[in-house]
């Protein structure tokens, strides 16, 4: 995996998804977006849902954002100002191209496929929860 430490702020939300959220921020799950750089260029973000944006703009995070170039055109949202707590903790497997992924998610994925509990077809996922293993009480 070769990290890129490229920091650039981010200035707006130029694309999401629009899949219902419930509960309170932070949200564990939500909606993936992108963002805009000033040039016009725009980066998928990995670790973080839009929701949690949302709410750590509505109180007192301005734009523009810290972000950090991961790849051609992923980025993770970066900045000291956003508590850690809002911040997902693994990248999107469906934004992030699988190289760019952290080694220990990587790890878990060969886990799932090997107990058969993912299966990878033609660009889809399918997750089978019956394949979890269960330990003994």
């Amino acid at each position: 995996m070769s990290e890129s430490t490229d920091t650039l702020l981010a200035l707006r939300v130029t694309q999401h998804t629009m899949v219902g959220v419930r509960g309170k921020p932070p949200y564990k799950l939500g909606n993936c977006f992108s963002i805009g750089v000033k040039g016009g260029k725009e980066y998928r973000i990995v670790n973080f849902v839009l929701e949690n944006l949302e709410h750590c703009l509505s109180k007192g995070i301005s734009w523009p954002v810290k972000i950090r170039v991961i790849g051609p055109r992923s980025a993770i949202i970066h900045d000291e100002r956003i508590p850690d707590e809002f911040y997902a903790g693994e990248y999107c497997e469906i934004c992030c191209r699988k190289e760019l992924l952290p080694r220990n998610q990587l790890d878990r994925i060969e886990r799932h496929k090997a107990r058969g509990q993912r299966v990878e077809l033609e660009g889809f996922i399918r997750i089978d929860p019956s394949k979890r293993p269960i330990l003994q009480p």
